[in-house]
């Protein structure tokens, strides 16, 4: 039961600390002695963002390749 109360009072103090950290960087931030910190979403997080929203050039590329296919691929056009 102590252990229990003395890790319960070791997380709350551990949070509290994470919290207070977090709230000076934004006042330095804020008071222009820190450069604002940029959100990073990771390595994997962008990969899935581009496979979610393809950027504007992929899907041109891909309308782009479509309309040469369907160019190249008309029936009746001379070739073989």
């Amino acid at each position: 039961m102590i252990q229990a109360a003395v890790a319960f009072v070791l997380v709350t103090l551990g949070l509290a600390v994470l919290y207070a950290i977090h709230r000076r960087q934004r006042q330095l931030e804020e008071w222009g002695f820190v450069e604002p910190t940029k959100k990073a979403g990771g390595a994997p997080f962008v990969v899935l963002q581009e496979f979610i929203q393809p950027s504007v050039a992929h899907v041109l590329h891909v309308q782009e390749e479509r309309q040469h296919r369907a160019e190249r691929d008309v029936p009746g056009e001379g070739g073989s």
